[in-house]
């Protein structure tokens, strides 16, 4: 139901002036591991049993294209939706890599030569991404066995290393990123503190001993951290400015 009212409010901004919608048909296309079992009526998702209500209720029924419900031999259709309907089908096959070649070839029926490499993309794309088990000498295997043309084999192979090795980079840069931002907020509150510190103990000092001479405001802007500890420690008993920095 989403997906329709979506397609009908951007009908209605392609044609504002329309007093109509169009139809729609539903269309689940299932290549799941188990068995579909829900019921095809909207209706059945609403909780009433009062059938005052069901005029109240919106209800349509959609189309289920089961895939696991067919071999191989019966998905019939254009080659490019064979090839679609097959991909699904056996996606979450173990023996994928066995059926592959298969799949693939079907693409030799493609009748303009320059679409199979954009065509061979998106599928292995779907594949890799989907099953996250494919490497780069799987993949020359498979292609080899599909009798795809040497130069579209190769060069799909060329542009797929170079998208890994961009990706690499970017996710190399992305964590040197991250962690050059980790580590200047360490420094940052670290610095802070160590600020902090420093103006407590002017701050004390000049409250004991009144105003610091020169001398002792310039080792106080250069002291570290170990250097003000002690002269805190060193504030508690000293009876002089002179011994807090001596």
């Amino acid at each position: 139901m989403r997906y329709q009212v979506r397609i009908w409010e951007q009908y209605r901004k392609q044609h504002p002036k329309a007093r109509s919608l169009p139809a729609i048909i539903p269309l689940v296309i299932y290549h799941g591991k188990k068995t579909w079992e829900m019921n095809n009526k909207f209706r059945s998702l609403i909780n009433q049993d009062d059938q005052e209500l069901a005029l109240f209720i919106p209800n349509f029924e959609y189309l289920l294209h089961d895939l696991s419900a067919f071999s191989d031999r019966q998905v019939k259709g254009e080659v490019l939706e064979r090839i679609t309907m097959l991909l699904l089908k056996h996606i979450f096959d173990p023996d994928l890599a066995e059926k592959l070649p298969e799949i693939l070839m079907l693409l030799q029926e493609v009748d303009r030569k320059e679409n199979v490499l954009e065509i061979l993309e998106v599928l292995l794309r779907y594949v890799v991404t989907a099953t996250k088990k494919f490497d780069e000498d799987t993949l020359k295997e498979i292609l080899k066995q599909s009798f795809i043309e040497e130069d579209v084999m190769q060069t799909f192979i060329d542009k797929y290393i170079e998208q890994g090795k961009k990706q690499g980079i970017q996710q190399g840069l992305q964590q040197g990123v991250q962690q050059g931002i980790q580590q200047g907020i360490q420094q940052g509150v670290q610095q802070g503190l160590q600020q902090g510190m420093h103006v407590i103990l002017e701050t004390q000092l000049n409250s004991r001993f009144g105003m610091l001479p020169e001398h002792a405001k310039i080792k106080l802007q250069t002291a570290d951290e170990e250097s003000i500890k002690k002269w805190s420690l060193k504030l508690l008993t000293a009876k002089n400015i002179d011994e807090i920095f001596h």
